[in-house]
């Protein structure tokens, strides 16, 4: 086992003090749409997740979610996000709106927390194999996440069953090896003063294409304010990727909420997103020969047009690209300012709180009246003063 993999490991054993699990009674609740239930399923199994323990046979209980006209759409079928908290009794928390508007099936997991693997990777696969057998659910489109402890499970849960479309890790799970999640889109929010940024940092350097958000604090999980633009990031590339099969009523649903968002305005950045969600998605679902839905290719190419034409939202894009490289160096600093395992500090370039204000300035006086400008100007600040 590696050094890194160890330190992952004590992750998840952090709390094996905890008191014995209370189990409820072993039950299924009856489920209705757009509400949650309780329900229990049994793993037999012994499987292994790389670098760990085996999962520990036994009755494990999961909360359920469906959302809104499930049961009025018997061929559909939905993403469906998975949550570990490091206490135990997951709850859906800052992901409620976005999993309800958007129509996702969410599985919280109620008896895997902080302790031994066993019973976190038995939970986690007892629901898993229920859910996917007994409710409709789009493999592809099956999204791994928690808080802490919760998301260095998540980092796992991903690559003990196939089918995930994503993994979002909050303050932790960063250990994990990209060879092991090659292609999988991965999403990370850490606190700039998070004591597992050195993983951020490293995982950074191994992963171009990693998402990630830096959150003023400590170690805490990600705010609701910041969930949309998550979920936004994860269907860009469900949508970007050819491959992926995407639900036609999900697809169509995804369509029009980004043409009415590409429509309302907004934020030059956001519209570029929007803008690019939408023309692959006519592309991908064959809209232009669809006569049903002539009205809306016509506003998307307007709206296309007039973006193409945009000097500002041009200036905007390019902002944004020198912003999150001037992020990386903010990234590598911090981390190297925090850096505690011997193991992680040599896979990423430290850089200094210098280098970062640098970074930051550039931007800003290039771009200085760009949202990507001011964001730059307004994190310059903090670095200088950074010892």
């Amino acid at each position: 086992m590696t050094a890194a993999a160890r330190a992952a490991r004590c992750v998840l054993a952090a709390a094996a003090a905890v008191l014995p699990l209370a189990r409820p009674p072993a039950a299924r609740a009856q489920t209705r749409d757009d509400a949650t239930a309780s329900q229990s399923a049994e793993y037999r199994g012994n499987e292994k997740a790389p670098g760990y323990g085996a999962a520990a046979p036994d009755l494990y209980h999961y909360d359920l979610y469906l959302p809104p006209g499930y049961s009025d759409a018997p061929a559909r079928r939905y993403p469906c996000l998975f949550v570990m908290s490091p206490g135990g009794g997951a709850k859906l928390g800052p992901f409620a709106a976005r999993v309800r508007r958007d129509r996702w099936i969410a599985v919280m997991l109620v008896d895997a927390r902080n302790g031994p693997v066993g019973p976190i990777f038995g939970n986690f696969l007892a629901a898993h194999d229920d859910v996917v057998r007994r409710w409709r659910v789009a493999e592809g489109l099956k999204v791994a996440t928690g808080f802490s402890g919760g998301s260095t499970g998540a980092a796992a849960f991903v690559t003990l069953r196939r089918g995930f479309g994503g993994l979002l890790l909050q303050g932790a799970g960063a250990h994990l090896d990209p060879k092991g999640v090659a292609g999988l889109p991965v999403f990370a929010a850490f606190g700039t003063g998070d004591p597992n940024l050195e993983g951020l940092a490293s995982l950074r350097a191994q992963m171009p294409d990693l998402g990630y958000l830096l959150l003023d604090g400590g170690h805490a999980a990600l705010p609701a304010a910041r969930v949309d633009e998550v979920f936004d990031w994860f269907e860009g590339r469900w949508v970007a990727d050819s491959s992926r099969a995407l639900p036609p009523e999900f697809a169509v649903e995804l369509f029009r909420r980004r043409l009415a968002a590409l429509g309302a305005g907004g934020p030059p950045a956001r519209r570029h997103d929007d803008a690019r969600v939408v023309a692959a998605l006519i592309a991908r679902l064959g809209l232009r020969q669809r006569p049903d839905f002539e009205a809306d290719v016509a506003a998307a190419d307007a709206a296309l047009k007039a973006l193409g034409e945009d000097a500002a939202l041009r200036a905007e894009v390019d902002a944004r690209a020198a912003f999150e490289a001037a992020r990386d160096i903010e990234l590598y600093a911090r981390a190297a300012q925090r850096g505690r395992r011997a193991e992680v500090r040599p896979l990423y370039a430290p850089r200094s709180p210098e280098d970062a204000a640098r970074a930051y300035r550039a931007v800003a006086a290039r771009w200085p009246d760009a949202e990507y400008g001011r964001r730059a100007a307004a994190r310059a600040g903090p670095m200088e003063k950074s010892p």
